[in-house]
């Protein structure tokens, strides 16, 4: 009950919900429609998905970092993704370290 209600009371909505962003839950594939703000928030590792087990369905959601530790010290078998944040980690002997990824690119 407490974890549901932290969901819901912190859960980030996108207002304009038109990029898929896709995560693994198990050994499948699932995803969320966000806006561009959050996506590039989750990529980065700075938002974390939630799944939410309502009864007779399984809802994801969005909570900062900050939710998703508490609900991890109350629950700390609830899935929980966040993203690796690769941005500051590069390899020494990357011969392509010099070329900057665009932000635009889109897989």
């Amino acid at each position: 009950a407490q974890v549901r209600q932290l969901v819901t009371t912190n859960a980030i909505k996108s207002e304009y919900a038109d990029i898929k962003y896709q995560f693994v839950d198990g050994k499948k594939v699932k995803s969320i429609y966000v806006d561009q703000a959050i996506w590039d928030r989750l990529s980065r590792g700075q938002l974390a998905v939630i799944a939410l087990d309502l009864p007779g369905e399984k809802k994801y959601e969005v909570l900062p970092l900050q939710i998703a530790e508490k609900i991890r010290q109350r629950k700390d078998n609830h899935f929980i993704y966040i993203a690796e944040s690769t941005a500051d980690a590069m390899d020494e002997d990357d011969p392509y370290a010099a070329y900057q990824i665009p932000d635009d690119l889109m897989w």
